[in-house]
């Protein structure tokens, strides 16, 4: 290299040598309009095993930059996160899958993004919840109905329920 400084560079031309000037890039990617981070694609599936039914949930955290950076996105059930996910290739377009998560959970997340040379926009902490998977199964009584007290008006009937539920009698 025979230019003059580190930050030049000079390129012969046709006529005359042109003079090229290089520029740090010390600006970190910052949010597009539009483009805040937000959960989407919310799931949960029923994993059956011989211990039990479990609910996994999983998500997509995704959030666009104005220029092309990583991807990575810090999660836990607090603000000191935990876990992460992570991608390295450099798109303006982000998109982290999060999966194995508790469903019915609050969690805290934030993303960051580092561009080619090396600066980071970290967002603030932001919240999201798992789905849950809907109760479809009716209580079942585990303690059966008695007659608890009496009076020449009224009766007071007790039962249990495996869950905690509305009910009534019917006479």
């Amino acid at each position: 290299d025979n230019s003059p400084n580190k930050n030049t560079t000079i390129l012969d031309g046709i006529d005359s040598p042109i003079l090229t000037l290089k520029v740090e890039d010390n600006t970190p990617p910052r949010l597009v309009p539009g483009g805040a981070p937000r959960d989407i694609n919310h799931n949960v599936v029923k994993k059956s095993s011989s211990s039990g039914d479990v609910y996994i949930a999983s998500l997509t955290i995704e959030w666009i930059t104005n220029e092309p950076s990583d991807s990575r996105v810090d999660f836990g059930v607090d603000d000191t996160y935990g876990s992460y996910g992570y991608d390295g290739e450099m798109v303006p377009k982000h998109s982290i899958f999060l999966d194995g998560l508790a469903a019915g959970t609050i969690y805290h997340y934030k993303v960051t993004s580092i561009d080619a040379n090396n600066n980071e926009f970290v967002s603030k902490d932001r919240t999201f919840k798992t789905f849950t998977i809907p109760d479809t199964e009716p209580p079942k009584i585990t303690e059966l109905p008695y007659v608890l007290s009496t009076t020449t008006k009224t009766a007071l009937i007790k039962w249990a329920t495996n869950e905690d539920a509305d009910s009534y009698v019917r006479y």
